[in-house]
Protein backbone atom coordinates (compact mmCIF):
# COMPACT_ATOMS: atom_id res chain seq x y z
CA UNK A 1 0.00 0.00 0.00
CA UNK A 2 1.06 3.61 -0.79
CA UNK A 3 -0.71 5.07 2.54
CA UNK A 4 0.08 3.69 5.64
CA UNK A 5 -1.02 5.05 9.28
CA UNK A 6 0.92 5.11 12.15
CA UNK A 7 0.21 6.20 15.90
CA UNK A 8 2.36 9.54 16.52
CA UNK A 9 3.93 7.80 19.06
CA UNK A 10 5.31 5.10 17.12
CA UNK A 11 8.86 4.83 15.93
CA UNK A 12 9.77 6.64 12.80
CA UNK A 13 10.91 4.73 10.06
CA UNK A 14 12.75 5.63 7.09
CA UNK A 15 9.93 3.26 5.32
CA UNK A 16 7.11 5.71 6.67
CA UNK A 17 8.08 8.04 3.35
CA UNK A 18 6.38 11.41 3.81
CA UNK A 19 4.58 12.09 7.12
CA UNK A 20 1.14 13.75 7.51
CA UNK A 21 -0.52 14.61 10.69
CA UNK A 22 -4.47 14.22 10.36
CA UNK A 23 -5.49 14.95 13.84
CA UNK A 24 -7.32 18.30 14.78
CA UNK A 25 -5.55 18.68 17.95
CA UNK A 26 -1.86 18.40 18.54
CA UNK A 27 -1.06 14.94 20.17
CA UNK A 28 0.24 15.44 24.12
CA UNK A 29 3.76 15.23 25.16
CA UNK A 30 5.07 15.26 21.36
CA UNK A 31 7.71 17.83 20.17
CA UNK A 32 6.80 19.35 16.80
CA UNK A 33 10.11 18.23 15.36
CA UNK A 34 9.91 14.46 16.46
CA UNK A 35 7.32 14.08 13.84
CA UNK A 36 9.36 14.77 10.47
CA UNK A 37 6.28 15.50 8.83
CA UNK A 38 5.76 16.95 5.61
CA UNK A 39 2.23 18.92 7.20
CA UNK A 40 -0.49 19.09 9.49
CA UNK A 41 -3.93 19.02 8.22
CA UNK A 42 -6.70 19.28 10.62
CA UNK A 43 -10.03 19.21 8.49
CA UNK A 44 -9.35 15.84 7.66
CA UNK A 45 -9.70 14.91 11.16
CA UNK A 46 -13.29 14.64 12.47
CA UNK A 47 -14.99 16.88 14.26
CA UNK A 48 -16.27 16.98 18.04
CA UNK A 49 -19.44 15.67 16.46
CA UNK A 50 -18.60 13.12 14.44
CA UNK A 51 -15.54 11.98 17.31
CA UNK A 52 -18.75 11.38 19.58
CA UNK A 53 -19.93 9.44 17.17
CA UNK A 54 -17.53 6.85 16.52
CA UNK A 55 -17.32 6.32 20.31
CA UNK A 56 -21.01 5.12 19.84
CA UNK A 57 -21.34 3.51 16.45
CA UNK A 58 -18.19 2.67 14.32
CA UNK A 59 -20.43 1.94 11.08
CA UNK A 60 -22.38 5.17 11.66
CA UNK A 61 -19.01 7.07 11.83
CA UNK A 62 -17.21 5.19 9.21
CA UNK A 63 -20.48 6.15 6.35
CA UNK A 64 -20.82 9.68 7.60
CA UNK A 65 -17.15 10.53 7.98
CA UNK A 66 -16.35 8.87 3.86
CA UNK A 67 -19.76 11.07 2.96
CA UNK A 68 -18.01 13.99 4.10
CA UNK A 69 -14.41 13.27 2.11
CA UNK A 70 -15.30 14.28 -1.73
CA UNK A 71 -16.05 17.55 -0.14
CA UNK A 72 -12.70 18.09 1.54
CA UNK A 73 -10.38 17.70 -2.24
CA UNK A 74 -8.82 20.57 -1.26
CA UNK A 75 -7.17 19.33 1.88
CA UNK A 76 -7.02 16.17 0.77
CA UNK A 77 -5.50 16.24 -2.91
CA UNK A 78 -1.77 17.15 -1.62
CA UNK A 79 -1.71 13.97 0.24
CA UNK A 80 -2.77 12.41 -3.24
CA UNK A 81 -0.17 14.43 -5.21
CA UNK A 82 2.85 13.06 -2.57
CA UNK A 83 1.51 9.28 -2.58
CA UNK A 84 1.80 9.10 -6.96
CA UNK A 85 5.43 9.98 -6.03
CA UNK A 86 5.94 7.22 -3.18
CA UNK A 87 5.06 6.22 0.25
CA UNK A 88 2.98 8.52 2.76
CA UNK A 89 2.46 7.74 6.19
CA UNK A 90 -0.76 9.29 8.03
CA UNK A 91 -0.40 9.91 11.45
CA UNK A 92 -2.77 9.88 13.93
CA UNK A 93 -3.94 9.98 17.71
CA UNK A 94 -6.26 8.09 18.67
CA UNK A 95 -5.48 4.66 20.69
CA UNK A 96 -7.64 2.72 18.72
CA UNK A 97 -5.26 1.25 15.85
CA UNK A 98 -7.85 -0.71 14.05
CA UNK A 99 -11.08 2.05 14.40
CA UNK A 100 -9.92 5.45 13.42
CA UNK A 101 -10.10 7.80 11.12
CA UNK A 102 -6.97 7.81 9.79
CA UNK A 103 -7.73 3.75 8.36
CA UNK A 104 -10.74 4.92 6.50
CA UNK A 105 -8.87 8.46 5.29
CA UNK A 106 -5.85 5.96 4.05
CA UNK A 107 -8.42 4.08 2.36
CA UNK A 108 -10.15 6.94 0.88
CA UNK A 109 -6.96 8.40 -0.74
CA UNK A 110 -5.61 5.36 -2.46
CA UNK A 111 -8.93 5.02 -3.80
CA UNK A 112 -8.23 8.53 -5.41
CA UNK A 113 -4.74 7.37 -6.55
Amino acid sequence: MVIGIKRVWDPREDSDGSRWLVSRRWPPGVASDSLAMIGWIRELAPDRKLEKLMRRSWQQFDQQYRAGLPGLERHWEPIVRQARLGRVTLLYTTKDRDHNHARLLADFLTSQI
